[in-house]
């Protein structure tokens, strides 16, 4: 005679039902872990760009309804038999989930993973079992970067989860962020590029990717470290957390000869472009010295750039995609927590929380520039 499965965990989560549908709080029911599985209870969930592109329609994802969120913190409340690296009473912080079995994956360059896009925007398990359902009984898909990490309490991949010692509550709710954006910025100046003092870097679009690279330079030693943006508050926000130069990209009519400028008139040894716009891109590929590096991170999903190959030449400069700043997540969020706890990554100047019925609220502060990373309290 078979034992009866495990139960279900009911709960609830910020729902989008359907694209541009918005973000619904909603009772959603659990299903049963698969082995690969974690039951994570949240802390909280730190709110992307990317969740909102999810919303509007313009990343594929496995169907809807869905749950997004790709920055969460919580606690372990159960995990799958193949699960050996976390256990019940775990305190997490979440990021994004990897095969572990490709090459890149074996090299520890799990953002490169071969099924990348599959097991982070898929939303849905290998044998198409749905990991939540609805009040109803619908099926929600669950599983956003391996983790959904926008509910009070989620199935997530055992990947997406990152143990670290000694996290305080406050912590929890604090460094929910880490995962996704601000590693990213930090790990295209740790990781990608390798920067090293002395060196100059500038930084368009400052978000939580741009902080994350503001913070990781400073620590580096980098000057000029040259933020560009059109918003006044974040600009002045990025000179008093590292920045040595600004740029209001709409007060100048050539941003990237201003940044030439500020380092001397060759250029910068590093740049970050994080917005999608074509333009900007242009302005941080110009920005660059000889033989400088290029990062590019953001993207629409269908932009392309064109660059005269003559000067890539003569240049000697590099363009180098950036996915999660080439972060392995085991190793380089706990390095993040001790930059954190060290002073020299200050997300309490970056952070505002919300009750998960505010987040209609905290969407509009993003948009708007007044917040730059919202973050969903669970608990």
């Amino acid at each position: 005679m078979q034992p009866p499965p495990p139960p279900s965990t009911t709960t609830d989560a910020l729902v989008i039902p359907r694209i541009g549908g918005g973000f619904h709080l909603a009772p959603i029911t659990l299903a049963p872990l698969q082995a690969d599985e974690v039951r994570v209870e949240m802390y909280a969930s730190g709110i992307c760009h990317t969740d909102l592109s999810v919303e509007h329609g313009y990343l594929p994802v496995g169907g809807f309804p869905i749950v997004v969120g790709h920055e969460g913190s919580g606690v372990v409340k159960a995990t799958g038999s193949a699960v050996t690296h976390v256990a019940p009473g775990d305190r997490v912080l979440l990021s994004f989930t990897s095969c572990g079995g490709c090459p890149s994956c074996l090299a520890h360059h799990t953002a490169y993973c071969e099924t990348f896009h599959l097991v982070n925007f898929g939303s849905q398990r290998a044998d198409r079992s749905p990991r939540a359902h609805d009040a109803d009984g619908e099926r929600v898909e669950m599983g956003f970067f391996g983790q959904s990490s926008l509910a009070r309490d989620a199935v997530v991949l055992g990947p997406s989860c990152v143990p670290v010692q000694g996290l305080t509550e406050e912590e929890m709710r604090l460094l929910a962020p880490l995962g996704c954006g601000l590693m990213t910025g930090a790990g295209t100046v740790d990781n990608i590029f390798r920067a090293r003092a002395p060196g100059s870097i500038a930084i368009f679009g400052i978000g939580g990717v741009g902080f994350g690279a503001i913070f990781a330079s400073k620590t580096l030693g980098l000057s000029p470290i040259i933020a560009v943006d059109i918003d006044p508050r974040r600009l002045a926000l990025a000179q008093s957390l590292g920045a040595t130069h600004v740029v209001n990209s709409t007060h100048c009519a050539d941003p990237a000869a201003e940044v030439r400028a500020l380092a001397g008139g060759y250029g910068v040894s590093y740049s970050v472009e994080t917005t999608a716009n074509a333009t900007v891109k242009m302005q941080a590929i110009r920005c660059v010295a000889k033989l400088g590096k290029v990062g590019i991170v953001g993207t629409t999903g269908d932009d392309r750039v064109d660059v005269d190959v003559e000067w890539l030449i003569k240049s000697g400069a590099s363009i180098m995609g950036v996915a999660m700043g080439d972060a392995y997540t085991p190793e380089y969020i706990p390095k993040l927590v001790g930059e954190y706890r060290a002073g020299r990554f200050p997300l309490d100047k970056l952070v505002r929380f919300f009750r998960p019925e505010e987040m209609a609220e905290a969407v509009r502060q993003m948009l708007e520039g007044e917040t730059v990373k919202p973050v969903i309290v669970w608990r």
